[in-house]
């Protein structure tokens, strides 16, 4: 199992915290709940978000919602219906989702 490095500064307007991309793991599959996605990783991880989190995938039908290709490395998920991409940074950190 691979370790995500991250730096030790503080994050300020200035600097933010760094993350080196080669440590994180990578998407293997992407499930689809009624009201979740659910990011299976590589390193066995299961990671569950809700779908209000990404208007753009909710407003896709069900069918459209389970289209979702893992591509790059791994280390995102696109679906083309809607032009939306998640990557593992988001899923793994909390942060803003792509839009």
């Amino acid at each position: 199992m691979r370790t995500a490095k991250i730096s030790a500064q503080k994050p300020t307007k200035k600097n933010r915290i760094t993350i080196d991309e080669s440590t994180l793991p990578t998407f293997e599959k992407v499930r689809v709940l009624k009201a979740h996605l659910v990011f299976v990783l590589s390193d066995a991880r299961e990671i569950k978000i809700p779908l209000e989190w990404t208007q753009h995938i909710k407003d896709l039908s069900p069918d459209l919602r389970r289209k979702a290709q893992i591509i790059g490395t791994g280390l995102h998920a696109y679906w083309e219906a809607a032009d939306e991409y998640i990557g593992v940074k988001n899923v793994l950190f909390g942060q803003k989702l792509f839009i």
